[in-house]
Formats: C-alpha cells, sequence, structure tokens
C-alpha cells in the first residue's frame, strides 16, 4: 500500500506541474526576520494566496531555511526579456515595469519580478492542460446538480461539490469544480482514508481507497474533516474549500485511479 501510494503521489504531482506549468511562482527561502505577511507585502501578494500555495503556514509560523511558493513571483532566467515575459503570459510590458517600478527595459538573470496577471485555465488558454466546460447533457441523466446539503445530488450520482464542473486534460485527466471559500468538499463513495495532508498547488488533499479499489483523489481543501485511517460513508464533509493560487479562485480538484491508471471521474462507479 506505501508503494501504491506514493505511486500516487508522484502522479499527481506530475499533474500539478502541468496544472503551474504556465503560472508565475517562485521558490523563496525564509530568511532570518521573515513573517508571512511581511514577504506578502514585499512581494505584493495576497497572504492568503502564500498560505494557498504553502498549507504549513497557516500557522503564520514560519523558519530560517524553510521555502515557500510565491505565486505569481518570477526569476528572470537567461535570455529573458521584459517583451518575451509579457507575451509568455499574454500581458503588457508597461505592466510589468509599473508592478515592479522600473524605469527601463534592462533586466539581469535572478531578478524577481512580480506578474500582474490573474492567469486562470479557461477554454482556448494557452495552458499544457486543455481544460473545456462539461456539459450536463453529456453526464447522466441524474447528474442534476442541486443545492449543496447531506444529500448533495440525486440518491444515486454524486460529485464532490455541486459547482460548475471542467475537465482537466493532460498526463492526468480529472474534473475542477467552481466553489467559493469555506464551502464543504464530499465523499462520493466509502471508503477508507489514505493520504489526508498538503500537496504542493492542490493545498490539502484527501485520497480514498474504496472497496472496489478505486482511489479517489479530493483537492483543494483548507481545512480537513478526516485522517489518514478513517473509514467514512457516501456524502460525508472530507474538508473545506480553499483559494487556489494559480487561478486564484476557488476549486475542487477531483481525480480517480485505479490499479494505479487514471480514471474518467464521469464514468466511475458512485457506489463504492
Amino acid at each position: 500500500m506505501r508503494r501504491f501510494l506514493s505511486f500516487l503521489l508522484v502522479l499527481l504531482l506530475s499533474s500539478m506541474s502541468l496544472v503551474a506549468a504556465d503560472f508565475p511562482s517562485y521558490s523563496y527561502v525564509v530568511k532570518k526576520g521573515d513573517t508571512v505577511y511581511g514577504i506578502a507585502k514585499r512581494f505584493g501578494i495576497a497572504v492568503d494566496d502564500i498560505i494557498a500555495a504553502n498549507p504549513d503556514a497557516k500557522s503564520g509560523v514560519i523558519v530560517p531555511g524553510e521555502r515557500l511558493i510565491l505565486p505569481g513571483v518570477y526569476a528572470v532566467k537567461k535570455g529573458d526579456t521584459l517583451f518575451s515575459i509579457a507575451r509568455r503570459w499574454g500581458i503588457k510590458v508597461s505592466a510589468i515595469k509599473s508592478a515592479n517600478s522600473l524605469s527601463s527595459d534592462n533586466i539581469k538573470v535572478g531578478d524577481l519580478l512580480i506578474i500582474p496577471t490573474d492567469i486562470s485555465l479557461n477554454p482556448g488558454s494557452k495552458s499544457d492542460i486543455a481544460v473545456t466546460e462539461v456539459e450536463e447533457d453529456n453526464a447522466p441523466s441524474d447528474a442534476t446538480v442541486q443545492q449543496a446539503s447531506a444529500a448533495v445530488f440525486s440518491s444515486d450520482w454524486m460529485w464532490p461539490h455541486p459547482g460548475k464542473r471542467y475537465l482537466i486534460k493532460g498526463k492526468v485527466s480529472g474534473v475542477g469544480i467552481s466553489a467559493s471559500d469555506g464551502e464543504p468538499v464530499y465523499a462520493v463513495v466509502p471508503g477508507k482514508v489514505i493520504w489526508a495532508g498538503p500537496y504542493g498547488a492542490y493545498g490539502l488533499v484527501v485520497m480514498v481507497e474504496s472497496a472496489g479499489g478505486y482511489v479517489y483523489v479530493y483537492g483543494g481543501n483548507k481545512s480537513l474533516d478526516v485522517s489518514p485511517g478513517d473509514v467514512i460513508g457516501r456524502g460525508d464533509v472530507l474538508g473545506y474549500v480553499g483559494r487556489s493560487p494559480y487561478r486564484g479562485s476557488y476549486d475542487v480538484f477531483f481525480f480517480v485511479y485505479k490499479n494505479g491508471r487514471p480514471v474518467d471521474p464521469l464514468k466511475i462507479p458512485r457506489s463504492g
């Protein structure tokens, strides 16, 4: 089981790298005297976005030598120009200069730039992942979205959240669901929690293994109601939605695996 779980985490990491591939971010090494608030102020980033990218920093306690992912910050590399950086993220050179108080176009390797863009994984974007809206007509007829409650959806079909869904396609396929801050994330099948904790750009992640051998992955949480080893039922609350530092919005990320291979969430059983 431990080897299988490690494999799933690596697979999830590979999909996470795709999700974050076209989003500027920088790995910052905490220095003596640093605080989350001070770092946020220095780089012009919302404190909530830093915490969303680094769930372990939620307490506000950070130590020298620790690394924090700073969304929206880019380290200039060899060959970069303001024009190439602006073109990469579809913004104007003047916007970068304004955000960084630059009086000229001169930049050098290692410079840290604030990238003033609110990039999202929308259909037609230049992301490495193809993202398309899920048409309700293509879902099972009983997959009608209702108000979030203990009986979230129909008796035969469930999603982790009743929000609008979009497909994520790449090395790993899954479904993203638009949500709001603090809304509950529900288990779609009964099973045993085999992972519950932070996982990079996905925030706090819960993995549940069902009796049928499927592993259901729920990402995008800011807090959790379950721990590894817990046995949960269909419709139980697993956690609560937090802000995605890369989309700048609140989303649930839902993936399913069977025998180490991703499975289309639109086709998997909801009975366990």
